[in-house]
């Protein structure tokens, strides 16, 4: 039976160089509207079962959309160059009961997190950065970024378009400049 690293490998190899091709399109139309590309985007990401979507291969390939779309809004030229392929799929064992590979260690925690870069530069800033109480959207706590909303979703961040009620990735400069 195929397991979630063997669908997973497949998405990588046939589904997601298409998709993301179709949204390298989408976002170098004349008068896109990021509101809608956003939306699309969390409408196939909500497709994938977590078994999948968590796996590290899936989450690299919503992480380059959620990077073009940021790159997009900013008015840069969206990178269409392909992915690298992905890793091959480890065999399972052949002899049953036989140790798996060992993992590769986690990464050193001396590193800063996403979210430390962006409270840091808001205090920075002198810009109020500070989580609003109880409340999450799509699992991920809201956050007060001066006078914005905003949430962290893999090292991107979305901020509450008040006019159009919607979540929408926004490049942490941008945020900082309108705030």
């Amino acid at each position: 039976m195929l397991g979630s690293e063997g669908v997973a490998a497949i998405f990588v190899r046939s589904f997601f160089p298409k998709w993301y091709e179709t949204l390298c399109v989408w976002l170098e139309a004349p008068g896109v509207v990021m509101e809608e590309v956003a939306m699309w985007y969390n409408e196939w990401k909500g497709r994938f079962p977590i078994e999948i979507s968590s796996l590290h291969v899936v989450r690299e390939q919503l992480m380059r959309a959620l990077l073009a779309m940021n790159e997009a809004q900013q008015g840069l030229r969206v990178n269409r160059q392909p992915a690298p392929p992905p890793p091959p799929v480890p065999a399972m064992p052949l002899i049953p009961g036989a140790p798996l590979p060992p993992r590769a260690p986690p990464p050193s925690l001396s590193h800063l997190s996403f979210k430390d870069v962006v409270e840091m530069r808001a205090r920075e800033a002198g810009i109020v950065y500070a989580p609003q109480g109880n409340k999450f959207y799509d699992g991920k706590r809201v956050f007060t970024f001066g006078r914005m909303s905003i949430y962290l979703d893999r090292n991107v961040i979305f901020a509450f378009n008040v006019e159009t009620q919607q979540w929408a990735p926004i490049a942490l400069d941008h945020l900082l400049s309108i705030c």
